[in-house]
């Protein structure tokens, strides 16, 4: 069995941007894989993007949080993966 592979995507009003990103990811021909959409308070409408992606594919997984930055929004991701995985410090 292929490994699992997470793959972070870290958005803060990328509305313009998001549908090409995750459009790309979904096209990949490596199947095994798990999208983590963490919106880092977006105030455009990159929650609706994420939301249909994550209806529409179970691997896409949407996280909202309150806007903490780049930084915050990233670990918050390795940390969902960590957890996903079942891994652990």
């Amino acid at each position: 069995m292929e490994e699992m592979v997470y793959i972070v995507v870290p958005i803060f009003n990328t509305e313009k941007y998001l549908e090409q990103c995750l459009k790309s990811i979904h096209k990949q021909t490596y199947q095994n894989w798990k999208c983590l959409l963490v919106n880092d308070g977006s105030t455009d409408g990159c929650s609706q993007i994420c939301e249909t992606f994550a209806n529409g594919d179970s691997r896409y997984v949407y996280i909202y949080e309150e806007n903490k930055g780049l930084s915050a929004a990233r670990n918050k991701g390795i940390e969902c993966a960590i957890d996903f995985s079942g891994g652990g410090a």
